[in-house]
């Protein structure tokens, strides 16, 4: 959810002058990126990225306004994000028609860590993926694009690599 806020973040100037030992790696292969986020509330944090704001939020339930989507379900939305993506550069690269993607996304998701009632070390256990792709192509195209998606989408490798079993299944339909 992108929304326009109008507050801009100033941190005190002791905020920013930490030194520290991490140096981020540099090169041509690297995207530098940067973000600023303030607590709003308690549930609510607003996020200025590439002069965009983001809302993340709880639902009333959870002490939130409902104001945007919760942290795992933003990662769940950069998972859809990604595969999209980078579905479509994929097919770009491999002449494959896409003439839409329809994709929708169920996750288990353990509450007991963000509810401090004990450590969780895989918090999203599971998730499926339903990819629907529009495209005249066919099932080895549909194929292709599922096994190069799983080498190059950052938040499929980021997710895997902390322990979340992903399984997915792609479908096809003309156009």
């Amino acid at each position: 959810m992108i929304i326009n806020v109008a507050n801009t973040i100033n941190f005190a100037p002791e905020f920013s002058t930490k030194e520290f030992n991490l140096a981020l790696p540099t090169g041509d292969h690297i995207s530098p990126m940067k973000l600023s986020a303030t607590s709003v509330s308690a549930a609510q944090t607003n996020i200025r990225v590439r002069g965009m704001d983001v809302i993340i939020d709880e639902p009333p339930a959870r002490g939130g306004s409902n104001a945007g989507p919760t942290p795992p379900e933003m990662v769940l939305s950069a998972l859809a994000g990604c595969t999209s993506r980078i579905s479509n550069k994929i097919a770009l690269a491999n002449n494959i028609d896409i003439q839409g993607m329809n994709i929708e996304i169920e996750a288990a998701f353990d509450r007991r860590g963000v509810n401090l009632e004990k450590e969780v070390d895989i918090p999203l256990e599971a998730i499926i993926l339903r990819v629907e792709v529009i495209t005249p192509g066919d099932a080895e195209a549909i194929a292709l694009l599922q096994s190069e998606l799983n080498k190059y989408c950052p938040i499929t490798k980021i997710l895997r690599a902390a322990g979340t079993r992903i399984e997915d299944e792609w479908t096809f339909c003309a156009p």
